[in-house]
């Protein structure tokens, strides 16, 4: 689920705050943590003034939904059937998945929530009193001839919006994952951060089959020059023909398009597709180079070579490193330590493990 988010000195209006101890202690600001739910809703609380009540530290809650498209009444974005969880977990609220994104200079938040009309929507919200300012704007598009949800009887949405919003230069990246076997599975779209008005969308298997973007919930990464890099789950792989599946893909935005300009698949990449072990089990963290883990625990830390036709290839720069220990699967995003003096800082997290460096 969404991570919370952390803001410094929020200064939220007195007449829209909720909370009555929020209202004495926060009209001039303060520290604010922000929660979304699996239930569609986004929650601003003070950060530092433990609650009395339910609602005493609250500062604004907001609703996410297209109520004329939401058929589940006042209960929030419910599931209805197993159909939309491949995993059939056992959780029928899918309303936001991934963690939002904060626009501190336009003191704006930015989210994805699902309603169960099978549609993805998009958000733009007053950081300072949580209106929506812009939006909802229907998540919608095609690549390679396919559509990411067709307007048809009986259609059943699979695509998950895990992977944390990234905002870069403007512009919001807003990425999907899902099991396709017969047909693409990753998108990711480009949107105007403040208008909400889509860019482009792009999949790293175009003319292929799966290739998700999921990474545990991680947001795509983003260095200086305004490049952005994903991790891509099991799919095919052709770079001939566009498809990056179980790869770390560093894209650039460039006249209304995303195009590839680096890429690193793994030698083992078939045996990675065949038996479900993702590449991109977890986001690329940037510290010098880039570095990437995958779902069985290896690490890989890359260096660009530069080809002919302006892709790049990356080879390991850093020998690969595997958490010694049976099924060490990663599924979270290695956090690296600012003050290391070599490429061994990243703290990876492994599934039921303790945190390693």
């Amino acid at each position: 689920m969404a991570q919370p988010l952390y803001v410094s000195n929020l200064v939220v209006p007195a007449a829209n705050i909720v909370g009555s101890t929020a209202k004495v202690k926060c009209a001039s600001g303060c520290d604010a943590v922000v929660f979304a739910t699996m239930k569609g809703t986004i929650y601003a609380y003070m950060a530092s003034q433990k609650p009395t009540t339910i609602n005493d530290t609250l500062l604004w809650a907001t609703y996410l939904s297209d109520r004329n498209a939401c058929q589940c009444g006042a209960t929030g974005p419910q599931n209805g059937s197993g159909n939309f969880d491949m995993w059939a977990v056992d959780d029928p609220w899918w309303g936001v998945l991934s963690t939002p994104v904060i626009d501190r200079t336009a003191n704006s938040l930015c989210a994805v929530t699902w309603t169960n009309d099978q549609q993805y929507r998009l958000y733009n919200l007053s950081l300072t009193t949580g209106r929506i300012q812009k939006g909802p704007v229907v998540v919608q598009g095609s690549v390679g001839g396919q559509t990411f949800a067709p307007n048809t009887s009986g259609f059943i949405q699979r695509q998950k919006q895990r992977a944390g919003l990234l905002l870069s230069n403007g512009l919001l990246y807003v990425a999907f994952g899902g099991d396709n076997p017969d047909a693409l599975a990753g998108w990711l779209f480009v949107y105007d951060a403040a208008t909400l008005a889509m860019k482009t969308v792009w999949s790293p298997t175009p003319n292929g089959r799966n290739g998700g973007i999921w990474m545990a919930g991680d947001a795509p990464a983003a260095d200086a020059a305004g490049n952005i890099y994903v991790q891509t789950g099991d799919g095919d792989l052709a770079p001939a023909s566009h498809s990056f599946g179980d790869s770390i893909v560093k894209l650039r935005f460039q006249n209304g398009a995303l195009t590839v300009a680096g890429f690193f698949a793994p030698c083992d990449q078939m045996l990675l597709r065949q038996c479900d072990l993702d590449q991109g089990s977890s986001g690329p963290v940037l510290f010098r180079s880039v570095c990437g883990w995958r779902r069985e625990g290896w690490k890989a830390l890359l260096h660009a070579h530069r080809h002919d036709g302006g892709i790049s290839t990356w080879s390991v720069s850093a020998a690969g490193r595997r958490l010694p220990a049976r099924r060490a699967r990663l599924h979270r995003w290695p956090q690296p330590d600012p003050e290391m003096a070599g490429f061994d800082g990243p703290y990876p997290w492994r599934a039921n493990r303790l945190a390693r460096s």
